[in-house]
């Protein structure tokens, strides 16, 4: 009877939620096919708990769905006229796709997961992985990813994280712990060579700074320590280097390019390519499936020696180009959305990570299409709908 019991813990609804989402975490570090398969059970766990517990959305929930349902809609009916694939604005679904994760998760019982705890996990595994499959190496690593730029920013986003907690903790050894662990992550993060990622460190860093004046001589000392180790770690090359490339890029003719500028190159021709796009379609854009072939044709005819691609390494740039001023708009007012339910959040832990999550993204997305890539997307999407859903739950989170 007793192990009857235990048995039918286990596998009640909420628990099962909790274990898919802690396993999807993990196994985004050792391998994605897995942690898509747990993303797949999250949705009809969700699906099925909203239905069994007919759960009722409030403002907020509304006002979102509604506000990701039209964007959605409208990325469709733009891909229509301009004879677009599906698979092109795939990654945007998500947003959709995991929203009943996020009401399931706000309108329930659901335990609360020790998000330190698997963030620790998760870096000690990526750390593992690289040392004993990659390390010593000369090539970029990619960890779990198909993109080296993907997996450095998980890595730099769970870092951001156990460095909050670290100014938010009075346990010695937890402290020490997590300076461990996050000098892990930094290592990881260094060999996949990825330095958009300091744009979401350095917005997380201010956040933190500012929400800890009271030990602003330790993060300044914090900012320091990581400045010097990353001056003294693989990426440090690359990072000194990116003054001159750019200086290298001769009056924008891109004529140029080389193996040391060609990220430069490539990072000024897609600018420039795409406002000359954005002047030709401000309203609705160019579409998502027409960049890569009218983009090689662009550079030829100009002589830039730059490789062509399907995205602008910029998520703004690539929705304003590819779905104009409406998609721009819309996309800007789901994230201002989720920014405001985040701030006036009573709940200061969830409130905090939420906004990390939020404000490192906003950075990454900066050199980085994030929705180009289904992982990046989804990882951030799974994490910050788990926190903003504590955020705005009716129970007392504010001791967590």
């Amino acid at each position: 009877m007793s192990r009857l019991i235990k048995t039918e813990s286990f596998l009640n609804l909420d628990n099962l939620v909790n274990y898919s989402i802690i396993l999807f975490f993990i196994f985004n570090f050792i391998s994605r096919d897995i942690s898509n398969l747990f993303l797949i059970l999250l949705f009809f766990l969700s699906l099925y708990g909203i239905y069994i517990r007919k759960i009722i959305f409030d403002k907020f929930d509304k006002k979102y769905l509604f506000l990701v349902l039209t964007f959605i809609i409208y990325l469709i009916i733009n891909n229509m006229i301009t004879g677009g694939k599906i698979n092109e604005i795939d990654n945007y679904s998500r947003l959709l796709f995991l929203f009943p994760l996020f009401i399931l998760l706000k309108n329930t019982s659901v335990s609360k997961i020790d998000i330190i705890l698997i963030c620790q996990i998760c870096l000690v595994i990526a750390f593992s992985i690289f040392f004993l499959n990659h390390y010593p190496s000369n090539e970029r690593y990619m960890g779990t990813s198909s993109s080296s730029i993907t997996y450095g920013n998980i890595v730099m986003t769970i870092t951001i994280v156990l460095l909050y907690n670290t100014f938010n903790v009075k346990k010695t050894q937890i402290i020490l712990l997590n300076i461990l662990i996050i000098i892990f992550g930094l290592i990881v993060w260094a060999e996949t060579l990825t330095r958009g990622s300091l744009a979401g460190l350095t917005l997380a860093l201010i956040y933190i700074a500012y929400i800890n004046r009271d030990k602003i001589k330790l993060i300044f000392l914090s900012f320091i320590v990581i400045v010097v180790f990353i001056s003294n770690s693989s990426i440090s090359e690359r990072i000194y280097n990116t003054y001159e490339n750019i200086s290298s890029v001769s009056s924008f003719e891109l004529m140029n390019s080389t193996i040391e500028n060609r990220s430069e190159n490539q990072r000024v021709a897609y600018i420039l390519y795409a406002l000359t796009q954005i002047q030709e379609k401000p309203i609705i854009g160019i579409g998502a499936s027409n960049v890569s072939e009218p983009m090689r044709i662009y550079f030829r005819s100009n002589g830039y020696l730059v490789a062509q691609s399907d995205h602008f390494h910029n998520e703004y740039l690539d929705v304003i180009t590819k779905f104009g001023l409406i998609g721009f708009i819309l996309f800007f007012l789901i994230f201002y959305s989720i920014y405001q339910q985040i701030k006036k959040s009573k709940f200061i832990f969830f409130r905090d990570i939420s906004m990390l999550l939020l404000l490192s993204q906003l950075g990454f997305m900066l050199f980085q299409s994030q929705f180009a890539h289904h992982q990046a997307i989804t990882f951030f999407l799974i994490f910050l709908y788990y926190t903003l859903s504590q955020c705005t739950k009716s129970s007392d989170n504010r001791n967590y």
